[in-house]
């Protein structure tokens, strides 16, 4: 019967049936012809499966945990020319062996982050998913991750995305430790960039109380412009909350519309982050006058994401090259 079963389906039915054998086995051979067939195939395309399939891993694990080491294990020890397969743009075929191999080797995923990211480097691509996946990534390795995508990044739209994506992933705390880690660096471009990471910060009242404490310019001349402009960049997010808020709860159409264009020329990808954003529940709940503005505002709010994007992108330490036609530093 199992002949005729899409493969895909096997980790379903094994979290459906987890006491049934026949679909423990039929999902375990699965996943090892799976890895096998992407270590040992010469092309560089997606593998057959595995791109869907969320279910049955918990369970194999539980059952073949040692086995499953086995079969990732020349993933996780680096085979050459691995991250290649591993990570191809954008897209991340066995991201789910990696997670579930996590549950057995802690910090498994961010050694091969880290090294896939390493590899990378030396490329003309840049897999714009490993560096995200670095914010993401906790345990050894981790840190090793962070800081390769750290140094890679030399334009502010980067220096955001790494913000934003560790924000995103819990990590504020690791987030403000690199700020005064960079704060104490001995180069001005060093102190720069942490003073560029804190103006992305999500306002909050620990955010808050860290830039009261930095109130001050750490020097005068250009960092104290850069000083500026991050503390600039910190404050008009705190705009975007205030206007977010008044749309949500203000109860007059009229002031609750001009909010929303209030919102929508402060808006960045931060809004993906905070609780600004409501929720589908939410939503649900208000007059039918608000839902379909919002429905149909949400294109204005993703044109201003990309448009204060593209502006990230032309600078680099909140300052423009000095030529018209110069590009940010690149490392």
């Amino acid at each position: 019967m199992l002949d005729h079963v899409h493969p895909d389906v096997l980790g379903s039915l094994l979290a459906r049936h987890p006491t049934q054998k026949v679909y423990l086995d039929a999902f375990a051979e699965h996943v090892r012809l799976e890895l096998e067939h992407l270590r040992t195939s010469r092309s560089r395309v997606y593998p057959r499966s595995l791109l869907t399939v969320p279910r049955g891993w918990d369970e194999l694990i539980a059952a073949r945990g040692d086995d499953f080491i086995e079969w990732m294990r020349p993933f996780l020890e680096n085979e050459s020319g691995l991250h290649d397969l591993l990570f191809m743009p954008e897209d991340f075929p066995l991201m789910r062996s990696l997670d579930a191999v996590e549950d057995l080797v802690p910090g498994a995923k961010a050694g091969v982050v880290a090294r896939a990211l390493k590899a990378s480097m030396s490329t003309n691509m840049r897999m714009g998913a490993l560096y995200d996946l670095a914010t993401e990534v906790v345990g050894p390795g981790a840190d090793d991750a962070r800081e390769l995508a750290l140094a890679e990044a030399n334009n502010d739209k980067k220096l955001f995305e790494f913000a934003n994506g560790l924000q995103r992933n819990g990590q504020g705390e690791w987030l403000l430790e690199q700020i005064e880690r960079d704060l104490a660096g001995h180069t001005s471009g060093r102190v720069a960039r942490g003073l560029v990471l804190a103006g992305f910060l999500v306002p909050s009242a620990e955010n808050d109380e860290w830039w009261a404490a930095h109130q001050a310019p750490p020097a005068t001349g250009w960092l104290a412009e850069v000083h500026a402009a991050a503390y600039a960049e910190y404050r008009r997010y705190g705009y975007v909350q205030h206007w977010a808020r008044k749309y949500r709860n203000d109860v007059d159409d009229v002031a609750a519309f001009s909010a929303h264009a209030l919102l929508v020329a402060g808006a960045d990808d931060r809004l993906l982050v905070g609780e600004e954003r409501p929720e589908a529940d939410e939503i649900k709940g208000w007059p039918w006058r608000r839902r379909l503005h919002w429905s149909v505002g949400w294109k204005d709010v993703r044109a201003a994401m990309k448009k204060r994007e593209d502006a990230f992108e032309k600078t680099f330490l909140a300052t423009e090259p000095p030529l018209q036609n110069q590009a940010p530093r690149r490392q």
